[in-house]
């Protein structure tokens, strides 16, 4: 069975990550990778990540290997629309 990467946040890109995940006004796109992001951070496995938020596994590991990659949080590689909306930050 292969190994998730494992994911380590700060406290201040585990609490913008919370914010984006819970804002009114954030998109919908990023709300659901700033949640993926936080479960997988809290130790999740990719399967009840994806139980939990309704999607398919795949998504999961897609964005798990892809912010394993990048830098976090924030990246415009990883979440475009948070450069297009920094007010969300902010919340």
């Amino acid at each position: 069975m292969r190994v998730a990467p494992l994911i380590e946040l700060t406290e201040s890109e585990i609490n913008i990550l919370k914010t984006w995940s819970r804002a009114g006004k954030t998109p919908a796109r990023l709300m659901k990778r700033a949640k993926i992001i936080v479960l997988a951070a809290q130790g999740e496995r990719n399967e009840v990540i994806a139980e939990k938020l309704a999607i398919d596994a795949r998504v999961v590991s897609r964005w798990r290997r892809g912010l394993h990659r990048h830098a976090l949080p924030g990246s415009n590689k990883i979440f475009p629309e948070a450069a297009e909306n920094p007010a969300s930050e902010n919340r």
